[in-house]
């Protein structure tokens, strides 16, 4: 059920919807959502600085059937300042009409508010895209995963999550390998999410995961591009296990060589590089599929891109 809110200060959802929030398992707006699996369970909230503003279309999710009625509540503490959410500028996704929320728990005071972004990322048919990101602002964040019109097979798909901090030339932390929350268990076990299950929201947590090693990665591989397709520049993402030559070319769909981006002795850790769409020459390339070969290591791996104009 969707309905406006037109109080003329923000409040606090919890606050707002007081009369009948025994009754709710989700309360959800275009930017953010608080949930929890049933009327029972204790709500998830990302942020408690989050407020229901003027004009806002508000989702809410009623466990059980009957009759329900309410008037919005304001108390004494509700601000004329409405709730300004921040939004990702790294990470690049297309918005759909609804999402599903991911919440996703970063080791403790890891990552100061505003430090970053955290992306979720699903590579399905040789295609890496993002899926939604979100800005960091504590230990809790929640993504919106936009994959409900998604034509994806999620069991033939990768998905993975990547951190970026902000005023640091180091590269993206992929994160590969994390645990999910099974709500049969009562507990995080190490899987990846499933998207196929009906569940309304998820939880996933990096906390036992130390990532401030994941400059020294463990081994050699090529982690993709992002973003696929791209328009005019993609940047293209690697991990080195150990000190190595690395050669990183682009060839088109006949094979032919396009450019070589690297050929040289690189160190271990993570690294980046942007194609901008141009061959050897620096002259731009047509619109069509082009593929990166990556070697290092006596490791050969290749993708495909898309380049649309």
């Amino acid at each position: 059920m969707t309905i406006g809110y037109f109080m003329p200060r923000s409040e606090h959802p919890l606050v707002a919807l007081q009369e009948v929030e025994p009754y709710l398992t989700e309360i959800k707006t275009q930017y953010w959502a608080i949930s929890r699996k049933s009327i029972y369970s204790q709500w998830i909230i990302p942020n408690n600085d989050i407020t229901i503003k003027f004009g806002e279309a508000v989702s809410i999710a009623i466990e059980g059937s009957g009759y329900h009625s309410f008037g919005w509540n304001m108390s004494r503490n509700s601000s004329n300042e409405p709730y300004i959410h921040p939004m990702p500028v790294y990470f690049e996704y297309e918005e759909e009409i609804d999402y599903k929320p991911i919440y996703v728990e970063l080791p403790e005071g890891m990552f100061e508010a505003n430090s970053g972004e955290v992306g979720m990322f699903i590579t399905h048919n040789g295609i890496t895209k993002c899926y939604g990101a979100e800005v960091i602002q504590g230990d809790l964040v929640q993504i919106n995963g936009y994959i409900l019109e998604s034509d994806i097979i999620y069991d033939e798909a990768e998905i993975e999550f990547r951190i970026h901090r902000y005023n640091t030339r180091s590269a993206d932390i992929l994160v590969s390998n994390y645990n999910v929350y099974d709500f049969d268990l009562e507990s995080f076990r190490a899987t990846k999410l499933d998207f196929n299950t009906p569940d309304r929201f998820y939880r996933v947590s990096f906390q036992d995961m130390d990532l401030e090693n994941e400059d020294i990665p463990l081994v050699t591989t090529l982690i993709g591009n992002y973003p696929n397709p791209f328009n005019p520049s993609t940047t293209i993402a690697f991990s080195l296990s150990d000190q190595t030559n690395v050669k990183l070319q682009i060839f088109n769909i006949k094979g032919q060589l396009v450019k070589t981006l690297i050929n040289s002795q690189m160190d271990a850790g993570n690294h980046s590089i942007i194609w901008n769409g141009d061959d050897a020459s620096s002259r731009s390339v047509a619109s069509g599929i082009y593929f990166y070969r990556f070697e290092a290591d006596n490791i050969v791996q290749a993708r495909k891109m898309l380049l649309i104009k």
